[in-house]
């Protein structure tokens, strides 16, 4: 897609997203930007759905999310409570994609508004959005592999707040616990390695709560 083609998607999008809705928030089904990526999009899942291998999957997934950018950015500066599948959508191809600021970007719009999900999904946004970023984090801490502290702890921030399972929740604050654990800082590991157990006792993070509390005490 041209600079230009970019240009002009995202702010049509923008001023769908700010004019073309009706008196309940939702758009105008017939705005042309918005059918247009939609179509795209179905065209895509269905290529998408004939890949069997996961690893390729998320390398194509990766070449499309850059794609619908453009449109997604229009919406997000509109900044209007409008439900959107492609939005939504690319929240959760971005974590799939290693896109994780992206994901992060597009999630705070979609929690702010209250965004619903496709129908394919029966958790919420909001716990969509901590659990699919913790399990990259674990899975990416499992292979010996470094993840940003600092993307979870905006996830946490921004849904603290917000209801969702115990588990889902043990699992974020795990996963924090576990990086900070990796990055010797004794004290905010106990922290959230507590929290993590008191959410959930089942979760295996004992031995590693042993770690950091002898860190945490060498480090005093």
């Amino acid at each position: 897609m041209s600079p230009a083609k970019r240009h002009r998607l995202k702010v049509l999008a923008e001023q769908q997203a700010t004019a073309m809705t009706d008196d309940f928030g939702g758009y105008n089904k017939d705005a042309s930007a918005y059918q247009l990526q939609l179509k795209e999009l179905t065209n895509d899942k269905i290529r998408l759905k004939g890949i069997e291998s996961i690893q390729t999957k998320i390398e194509e997934k990766r070449k499309l999310v850059p794609k619908y950018m453009p449109y997604v950015k229009g919406v997000i500066k509109a900044d209007k409570p409008v439900d959107d599948l492609i939005v939504t959508t690319m929240m959760v191809w971005c974590i799939d994609t290693g896109f994780y600021h992206l994901a992060l970007m597009i999630g705070n719009f979609v929690l702010k508004h209250n965004l619903k999900m496709s129908d394919n999904f029966s958790r919420s946004t909001a716990s969509i959005l901590v659990e699919e970023l913790a399990n990259a984090a674990l899975e990416t801490l499992k292979n010996d592999g470094d993840f940003d502290v600092g993307i979870l702890n905006s996830v946490y921030d921004m849904t603290d707040a917000l209801d969702m399972h115990d588990q889902i929740r043990a699992k974020l604050y795990h996963a924090i616990g576990k990086l900070y654990l990796k990055m010797e800082k004794g004290q905010y590991a106990v922290e959230f390695l507590k929290m993590a157990l008191a959410k959930n006792p089942k979760i295996a993070a004992k031995q590693e709560l042993k770690s950091a509390e002898k860190l945490a005490a060498e480090q005093t």
